[in-house]
């Protein structure tokens, strides 16, 4: 299955994995062109896979919005914040939480494994910005908080030895 590992200091590494949730021993991945065979990834690196090949729901926006269900807030170590929906996929797996993300490049919701070690906290709300009408208007919400921030450019994978 094609992959994306996310790292906490930024970096970004694709390849395939047959691996489905995150092991207290790692991560293994196939990188995209190189000379590796396997890479095997520590756990405390990652940040969170991406599992691009598994695209549902496509649609022009994510079809939970409109589903009343319990808003979640990523709060990441490196300070990013993501949020989401808990659906019936979200559970914790071995060392990380299974959920589905929007993917507004594939335009539909797709699997995602993050690691419990580049957490913060999980928030659940009620809704993505509890303040009032005129607090919002006085102290516009920072960029990146209530949407996903940008990852940097994919990164080479580096070549064994």
């Amino acid at each position: 299955m094609r992959v994306t590992i996310r790292f906490i200091d930024g970096e970004i590494m694709q390849g395939t994995s047959e691996a489905a949730t995150l092991s207290r021993m790692g991560f293994p991945v196939m990188l995209d062109g190189s000379n590796n065979r396997v890479a095997w990834v520590s756990l405390a690196s990652i940040k969170y896979v991406l599992f691009k090949d598994t695209v549902h729901e496509s649609g022009d926006g994510d079809p939970r919005d409109s589903q009343g269900m319990t808003k979640i807030v990523l709060h990441f170590v490196d300070g990013e914040i993501m949020r989401s929906f808990k659906d019936d996929t979200f559970s914790q797996d071995g060392e990380g939480f299974m959920l589905r993300f929007w993917d507004p490049e594939q335009n539909g919701l797709i699997r995602v494994i993050v690691s419990l070690h580049a957490l913060k906290a999980i928030f659940f709300v009620n809704q993505w910005d509890s303040r009032n009408d005129d607090e919002k208007l006085k102290n516009p919400a920072p960029s990146g908080v209530l949407q996903p921030t940008n990852p940097p450019p994919v990164m080479p994978a580096p070549e064994g030895s």
